[in-house]
């Protein structure tokens, strides 16, 4: 009698170790997805933080490129602007320099003819 007592004590523990075994395979895969899902969302988290720094990058980029096309045209626009200015002195200086060549070749030719006039008069008076 007393071997068919504890052939059912030994079967109740070979029992109580599987379903334990069972039972902590059970627990060990639910914390295993646990551990999954928290370092997925962490993971997740790190992704998003990403994609906004990506973003935040990308529309600076965007921003400055904007701003030097606009201080290119405005720079573009101050040197056309100082370029009209000097061509305006220069056509002025080289008028003033024309107007004064003009006088100049005017009294030359003056100059001439008196030294001519003078001249036939010097020989007629020879």
């Amino acid at each position: 009698n007393g071997g068919t007592v504890q052939l059912p004590l030994q079967a109740q523990a070979k029992t109580f170790a599987r379903e334990n075994f069972s039972n902590c395979q059970v627990q060990l895969e639910e914390e295993m997805r646990d551990r999954l899902d928290r370092s997925g969302s962490k993971l997740d988290g790190v992704r998003d933080s990403m994609e906004k720094v990506v973003q935040a990058v990308q529309s600076e980029i965007k921003e400055r490129q904007e701003a030097n096309k606009a201080l290119g045209v405005m720079f573009e626009s101050q040197v056309q602007s100082i370029q009209d200015r000097l061509d305006k002195v220069f056509m002025k200086k080289l008028d003033h320099l024309d107007s004064s060549v003009a006088m100049l070749s005017q009294r030359m030719s003056a100059v001439e003819r008196e030294f001519s006039l003078t001249r036939e008069k010097h020989m007629q008076d020879i």
